[in-house]
């Protein structure tokens, strides 16, 4: 290689912001990576505004004190009730994001000043089910949304997404 003969170790640098839970899953807004979300095992999603640990891993000579790991989310949906793994920000619409829980409910996340409104979109549960403004098949019941993916390209890009369960189905 190149580096033959180098006595250097390789450094890696990184910043660190505390997260109530476990983190079940982490995706960067693709329009403004400064966002990050992250579902909890404790039922909750998650929008981080990592800018400050950015620029600190950009400039780490910067002057004054490192960023707080302590920083709350920027928002925090709780209304899932359990945890979750399926989440993706929208290829288009910068801020407009899915996510999806065990319980088979996925909802869709609208930027509004201040935050976000979420609203329950899809539910496989017949007990919980909510009026939603998009009606389409569900997941069945007991079936957990792993995974949500918006369409990337072409007609209906940003519009149309896909969801996956673990009764096998892709709807």
């Amino acid at each position: 290689s190149d580096d033959e003969g180098s006595d250097e170790d390789p450094k890696l640098d990184f910043r660190i912001i505390a997260h109530q839970g476990t983190v079940n899953r982490v995706r960067c807004c693709p329009q403004m990576n400064r966002l990050v979300a992250t579902w909890s095992d404790l039922g909750e999603v998650n929008v981080w505004d990592i800018d400050k640990q950015v620029k600190r891993l950009d400039d780490p000579g910067a002057a004054g004190p490192p960023p707080t790991p302590h920083q709350p989310p920027k928002f925090t949906y709780k209304d899932h009730g359990v945890e979750g793994y399926a989440l993706d920000w929208n290829p288009v619409h910068t801020g407009k994001m899915l996510s999806g829980d065990v319980e088979g409910c996925v909802c869709l996340w609208e930027p509004q000043e201040g935050g976000w409104a979420v609203s329950k979109i899809m539910h496989a549960s017949k007990k919980k089910k909510k009026a939603a403004p998009m009606r389409f098949s569900g997941v069945s019941e007991g079936a957990s949304v792993e995974e949500t993916q918006w369409k990337l390209g072409g007609s209906g890009a940003g519009d149309v997404f896909a969801t996956a369960s673990n009764d096998g189905g892709i709807r």
